[in-house]
């Protein structure tokens, strides 16, 4: 098939589907527009504001301001070890919120659609699939739970590169696919809610059982 054919099977299902799940988040992109979502405004987003202003004081490793003092680093709701937290810093903690919705949005997608090309389906189906995950009603409501939102969003990388480890031949290197499995559940604990661990968890547990099902085959 001409390079030009495939890229208009696989790019014409990607840009729909991406146009379908950025039309969910497309209020985030403006500045003006702040999360009021549930937990967003009462918690995640004192605690991040409160993040910003004591990182500019130097090493921010205690909040004064609530329940008479908490420290930050061993609590998981302020997610300072999670890098794409950071981008609070720069932006400011309300639009760095949003930004952190569309972000981890395209990384859901992105992750979908390459678990389910991975898994042997054609760009309409697969685009479905991420469609289904990134813009589906489950996931989208868990923005009000914004750490469980951001871990989830890397499932689908961790089970992309287990399914790259299980299948690695002479081609494919397998420990390259290790260490991206290993970053990517990384940031599924950094994000702050240990369900998405444990989710991650379950499904590498899921793809390992299913490998263990494959029929073996004899080389003589």
């Amino acid at each position: 098939m001409p390079v030009t054919d495939r890229l208009r099977r696989s790019g014409v299902p990607t840009v729909l589907g991406s146009a379908v799940v950025l039309a969910s988040f497309t209020p985030l992109l403006s500045p003006s527009v702040a999360l009021g979502s549930r937990d967003v405004p009462r918690f995640h987003l004192p605690l991040r504001t409160a993040f910003a202003e004591l990182v500019h004081e130097g090493v921010p490793t205690w909040n004064p301001w609530i329940h008479g003092g908490q420290p930050i680093f061993s609590n998981p709701n302020y997610a300072a070890f999670y890098p794409p937290t950071w981008l609070g810093l720069a932006v400011g903690p309300t639009y760095g919120l949003n930004l952190l919705v569309l972000l981890h949005a395209a990384l859901a997608f992105g992750g979908a659609w390459v678990l389910a090309r991975r898994l042997g389906c054609e760009p309409p189906a697969a685009a479905l699939a991420a469609v289904s995950f990134a813009g589906g009603g489950a996931f989208v409501s868990l923005v009000a739970a914004f750490n469980l939102f951001c871990g989830l969003a890397w499932i689908p990388w961790v089970l992309v590169a287990v399914e790259r480890v299980l299948h690695a031949d002479e081609n494919e290197r397998w420990l390259p696919a290790a260490l991206g499995g290993g970053a990517a559940l990384a940031a599924t604990l950094l994000a702050g809610d240990p369900t998405a661990v444990l989710v991650a968890g379950l499904g590498v547990v899921a793809f390992g059982a299913s490998e263990l099902r494959r029929p073996r085959r004899v080389v003589r």
